[in-house]
């Protein structure tokens, strides 16, 4: 959350290619937390639907959890990277006006897809709205000012995702016939694990960084 005045000071003090730098940054901080975190979701959606839902969904809502992780990543990218750049330019109608088109079509498709799909029709339908709302966000931002696609980093997160989830997923599936809470337990820990060890394998000097912040602000609150 401290990102969007951060943003908004270097755009003012700096200029738009300042912010837009620091937004590129954040777009790949994101995407490296957020990937793997809606992969691990996909890979463990049965278990969760079988912990966390009643008994008469068990089994039938195998794309519940993909579309909403989807949506999730759509609307963390739209809110904090390119929204916070309309928002810079001073521009609350043109996110106004971004917002209000995804929100159409998630009403709209909501109509038509929900009396036949029920919640993989109505997950479908928030998907959908995201999505639009993401590309809409996108254009009118760029029209502003273009924020460098970190591409590099998305193929690594990408990949960290994918193995996170798949081994995950694998964890899972080797323990079928075991209560559902082991296996969120045994897969969500064999997904943490690989997320942990490819992100010191690909970025050791940013884990490091990070592992020496945490233990600064634990001495600290020790003391």
């Amino acid at each position: 959350m401290g990102a969007f005045p951060e943003a908004v000071s270097r755009f003012d003090t700096e200029g738009p290619q300042a912010g837009a730098r620091y937004l590129s940054q954040l777009l790949a901080l994101m995407l490296g937390l957020i990937l793997p975190v809606a992969a691990l979701l996909v890979a463990l959606s049965d278990p969760l639907t079988l912990l966390l839902l009643p008994a008469e969904y068990h089994g039938k809502f195998s794309l519940l959890f993909p579309l909403i992780a989807a949506s999730v990543v759509a609307a963390n990218v739209t809110t904090f990277v390119y929204g916070t750049m309309i928002l810079a330019h001073k521009q609350s109608r043109l996110l106004i006006m971004g917002t209000v088109i995804g929100s159409l079509a998630t009403i709209g498709l909501s109509y038509s897809l929900i009396p036949g799909l029920g919640a993989n029709g109505a997950a479908m339908a928030l998907l959908a709205g995201a999505v639009s709302s993401l590309v809409a966000i996108f254009v009118i931002s760029e029209r502003l000012t273009h924020i460098p696609v970190p591409w590099r980093e998305l193929g690594v997160s990408v990949l960290i995702a994918a193995v996170a989830g798949g081994l995950a997923s694998f964890a899972s599936a080797v323990l079928v016939s075991e209560a559902a809470i082991i296996r969120l337990i045994v897969g969500g820990g064999a997904g943490g694990l690989a997320f942990v060890g490819l992100n010191i394998l690909f970025r050791f000097d940013e884990t490091a960084g990070l592992v020496s912040l945490a233990r600064a602000k634990l001495g600290g609150a020790k003391g």
